[in-house]
């Protein structure tokens, strides 16, 4: 595939998938909104809506609580395997999914089915500007994964990260049922070699599923996982910086250079790229319902629509979504919706009865799910590394990541440094100054405003940069900061991304009363930062892993069982024959395939009728040595 080709794919693909994902749960959240009011108004006895009354009642739910609750259906077909015990293939089990869904909206009447708005139509209409960004973003991620590819090597967009490797094995067990790994040295064990089994032993399965829906009408081909990345990547960047389209920065000389400098900031945000050059899809994942999360119970809260069932439903959608690819995430979902309802909740309108019922709901909604998975997906919640992150009383290793309030106390502190590197002096001279500036101007602010609304939003202000410095004192204090780190991307940093913008707008309000000459001295550092973002983009290369070149056909046709053996002289964390293996075990299906990652694992696999050994291509550093594989 060639540099135009593989162009031309990834980003139509990318907005494609975009497309399609949300069109399903957009749709799926409509059809489930409309059967739960069906169902609620026979169960009040209440007389049915009319075709006056239906445009108002149907517009009223958020696009966010609308598509939290459509994620649901697919969230739940994808910890399925978890229940029965077997794995299928993804991609069909969501057509016949969407196709009873879709059967289902021939119950509604055709007068309510076109109000209801069910392919997004008029949400499109009113978000061509959501649209327009998408895309561009979308151009700016193929052009760097076009630009920073290795000639003459995969199109994989992965550095060291072995976590890749790990996803294509979960997406094996998605497209496949034919092909197994051995040799593999996992941080814990799995109950068998089959893909399947590295599946049903891992937490992540709705990241891995969204993934293996992309990379089976794909073959498994490395185009399909830099699609799959480009979907995240866009959906996330949709979700951090939907309010910086909007802004208008009017009123000065450079307004059009300042928006440009705003646009390409956030555009080349290195942290989307870097979780996605990283494989963090569980985390990128997460990053998008968090921010869903905030923006669906912030609306709720203001439109005094937090007792309304379909707040309690999307409440349970979100505690099933993040149930379905990382348990562990569930205290800080639970932590961050119920805050954000804390800070907006309008007193005012609801006495004190009423808020007891309210906390009750939700309590209920919380055990109700909790019992929904203990009885279906008992498994899900009963794995060792969901189990080991949520005890309290053991010790967690530092690669178990979990994001509860009990992990961080079971670090140590330290004492300072003794060598105290640049990153320690910004924090200290910097972050942590520049966080108490921030705190005391927005408290400040609160203490003066009269507006309620603009009240709260001070106060949700202040709740974020508070976080932020209790997150810097940690970061000084603590022995280990990888469970920090994790902190830092998958909370700190979307609360900042949405205090950034307020804050930037208060600043070009701020400057308007310096001179020009301060005024351009603040320009050029803009333009210097922007540059920076640039470059840290650029500077996040893919690794090198490999190659594979199938010219003569006949042998898989004419054997039964083929094993493809890893290159031994490679980084320990690339494992390209996973992807080899993925790749012959989809079009193949009739062939049963064995990858061995270890060439020393060799002897564990049984029946050897047609071996494919990796050839290793020497770099001048080692640790960039190659593996090619040719049939």
């Amino acid at each position: 595939m060639n540099d135009i080709t593989f162009f031309f794919s990834l980003f139509f693909g990318s907005c494609i998938t975009i497309y399609l994902l949300w069109l399903i749960c957009h749709y799926n959240g409509k059809i489930i909104f409309y059967f739960a009011r069906t169902v609620i108004r026979s169960f009040r006895s209440a007389q049915s809506i009319s075709q006056d009354t239906n445009e108002a009642i149907y517009d009223d739910i958020s696009i966010p609580t609308i598509c939290l609750t459509g994620a649901m259906p697919l969230a739940i077909v994808s910890i399925a395997p978890a229940a029965l015990n077997f794995c299928f293939n993804s991609l069909l089990v969501t057509i016949l999914l969407e196709a009873v869904i879709i059967s289902t909206a021939l119950f509604i009447p055709s007068n309510l089915r076109k109000n209801l708005d069910l392919l997004g139509i008029k949400v499109i209409r009113n978000n061509l500007s959501l649209l327009f960004h998408a895309s561009l973003w979308c151009l700016f991620f193929t052009l760097w994964a076009t630009i920073t590819h290795q000639q003459s090597l995969d199109r994989m967009i992965s550095n060291t990260n072995p976590d890749m490797w790990a996803y294509v094995r979960r997406f094996a067990a998605m497209t496949t049922d034919n092909l197994s790994f051995y040799g593999g040295s996992d941080s814990f064990s799995f109950d068998g070699n089959s893909a399947c089994a590295f599946l049903l032993g891992s937490p992540k399965k709705f990241s891995s599923f969204l993934g293996s829906l992309i990379v089976y009408p794909l073959r498994g081909s490395s185009l399909s996982i830099a699609i799959f990345q480009g979907m995240l990547g866009g959906i996330l960047f949709i979700c951090l910086f939907k309010e910086w389209f909007e802004v208008r920065l009017s009123g000065t000389n450079n307004s059009w250079l300042s928006k440009s400098i705003l646009l390409t900031w956030a555009l080349f945000a290195p942290a989307i790229y870097w979780l996605l050059v990283s494989a963090y899809f569980s985390n990128a994942l997460f990053l998008i319902i968090v921010c869903l999360t905030l923006r669906q119970a912030r609306t709720a809260a203001i439109s005094l629509q937090i007792d309304r069932v379909e707040n309690f439903i999307c409440f349970f959608s979100i505690l099933v979504i993040v149930l379905a690819f990382y348990p562990a995430f569930i205290p800080v979902i639970v932590f961050t919706y119920g805050a954000t309802i804390l800070i907006y909740f309008p007193r005012k309108n609801y006495d004190k009865d009423i808020i007891i019922k309210i906390i009750f709901k939700f309590s209920a909604v919380m055990i109700a799910c909790g019992a929904f998975f203990y009885l279906l997906f008992p498994s899900q919640l009963g794995l060792y590394e969901v189990q080991k992150s949520l005890n309290i009383l053991d010790r967690h290793g530092s690669n178990f990541v979990p994001l509860n309030p009990w992990s961080l106390l079971q670090e140590k502190p330290k004492p300072m440094p003794l060598t105290r590197d640049f990153g320690w002096y910004i924090n200290i001279i910097i972050s942590l100054p520049f966080c108490f500036f921030v705190g005391r101007k927005i408290w400040q602010q609160y203490q003066k405003n009269t507006n309620s609304l603009m009240k709260q939003n001070l106060l949700a202000a202040l709740a974020g940069i508070g976080l932020y410095g209790g997150y810097l004192l940690a970061f000084i204090a603590l022995d280990h900061t990888y469970r920090l780190m994790k902190i830092a991307i998958s909370l700190v940093y979307p609360l900042a991304i949405f205090g950034l913008l307020p804050f930037i707008l208060w600043s070009k309000q701020k400057l308007s009363l310096k001179s020009a000459a301060f005024r351009n001295g603040v320009l050029i550092l803009a333009i210097a930062h922007t540059i920076f973002h640039i470059y840290k983009v650029l500077d996040l290369r893919p690794y090198p892993a490999g190659n594979f070149i199938l010219s003569d056909k006949s042998q898989l046709e004419a054997v039964e069982n083929i094993t493809i053996v890893g290159c031994k002289d490679v980084h320990a964390s690339q494992f390209y024959q996973r992807l080899v293996g993925l790749q012959i075990a989809i079009n193949y299906p009739q062939l049963q395939v064995s990858v061995v990652d270890k060439p020393q694992a060799l002897n564990q696999v049984t029946t050897k009728e047609l071996v494919i050994y990796g050839e290793t291509v020497p770099d001048k550093i080692v640790q960039r040595n190659t593996c090619h594989f040719s049939l």
